[in-house]
C-alpha cells in the first residue's frame, strides 16, 4: 500500500480496497489471449498501473514507482484516428479497469472469458506520449500530454518519498488510527529515508508531526514481540489518509489478527 501528494496537493493513495483511484491497465493483446485461453483474472500480467487524481483529473503512471505525470488536454474527440502530433501508425492499445471493477469483476467471474467488455480503452501515441481515454458509456474521449515534473516550474517532483514502517504489537488486531499535528507528542526523525511509527496496545499513535512528506513509496507492516523483534508482517486493509481543516491529518489502517 502507498501514498502520495498530487501536484494540486490532494493526497491519493491504494490502501482503501477496492478503491477507485487505481486503475489497472492491460496490453490490448495481452488481455485477448487471457480471454481466449481461460485465464483467470488474479493470473493475468498487467503492463502498469495508473492513478487518477479525482480533483485536477492529473494522471500518473507507475512501473515500480512513478514514473510519468500527465495533464488533461482542452480538447475532446469523438473517435480515434490519428494523434494530435500527427501519428496515425505509431500507437499501442490497451484496456483498463479501476480497482473497484477488478474487484467486482474477480469476486464475480472466475474467468476472464466471463468479463463483460472492458470498460475503458486506452491508446498511447509511441512519438509524443500523449494517450487517449476512452471510457465504452461515453461518447467523447480524453486527451493527456504528458508532463515533465523536472523542468517545467509549474509542477514539482513526483518521485520515490520517504518509507513509512508501522510495527504493531503482536496479537494486535483491529483499527489502528496516527494522528499527526499534536504538539505535545514525540517527533518521529526520519532515518535512512524511513519514518518508523511504533503502534502501542491502544492502537492509537499521536505524533508531533505535520504529517509524513511527500513522495511515493510502499509502506510495510510488521508484528513485534515485546522486545521491539519483528515477527512476521501484517496484513492490514483499507489504509487512508484523512486531512482535517483545523491542519489535522490522521492515518488510518485495519490490521488482521495473525
Amino acid at each position: 500500500m502507498a501514498h502520495f501528494r498530487c501536484n494540486c496537493g490532494e493526497v491519493l493513495g491504494n490502501g482503501l480496497v477496492p478503491n477507485d483511484v487505481q486503475i489497472h491497465v492491460f496490453k490490448n493483446q495481452t488481455w485477448i489471449n487471457a480471454v481466449n485461453n481461460h485465464t483467470e483474472v488474479y493470473l493475468i500480467d498487467k503492463d502498469y498501473d495508473i492513478w487518477k487524481c479525482p480533483v485536477c483529473e492529473r494522471v500518473y503512471s507507475f512501473k515500480n514507482k512513478v514514473d510519468k505525470m500527465f495533464a488533461l488536454e482542452d480538447v475532446e474527440i469523438d473517435h480515434f484516428t490519428s494523434c494530435l502530433c500527427g501519428e496515425h501508425t505509431n500507437f499501442a492499445q490497451y484496456v483498463a479497469y479501476t480497482d473497484i471493477e477488478m474487484d467486482r469483476y474477480t469476486s464475480d467471474a472466475e474467468t476472464a472469458n466471463e468479463l463483460p467488455d472492458a470498460p475503458r480503452e486506452l491508446w498511447s501515441c509511441n512519438n509524443c506520449n500523449r494517450f487517449f481515454l476512452k471510457e465504452i458509456k461515453s461518447t467523447s474521449i480524453q486527451v493527456y500530454h504528458e508532463i515533465d515534473y523536472y523542468k517545467d516550474y509549474e509542477t514539482m517532483p513526483v518521485d520515490t518519498g520517504p518509507q513509512c514502517i508501522f510495527l504493531i504489537p503482536d496479537g494486535f488486531a483491529g483499527p489502528v488510527e496516527i494522528i499527526f499535528g499534536q504538539d505535545s507528542y514525540p517527533y518521529i526523525e526520519l532515518i535512512n529515508n524511513q519514518y518508523v511509527f511504533e503502534i502501542p496496545v491502544t492502537g492509537v499513535l499521536k505524533v508531533s508531526n505535520k504529517e509524513s512528506e511527500s513522495g511515493y513509496a510502499e509502506d510495510e507492516y510488521y508484528f513485534i514481540d515485546c522486545s521491539g523483534n519483528r515477527i512476521i508482517r501484517a496484513e492490514v486493509s483499507n489504509h487512508i489518509i484523512t486531512e482535517f481543516g483545523n491542519g489535522t491529518v490522521k492515518e488510518k489502517f485495519t490490521v488482521k489478527g495473525r
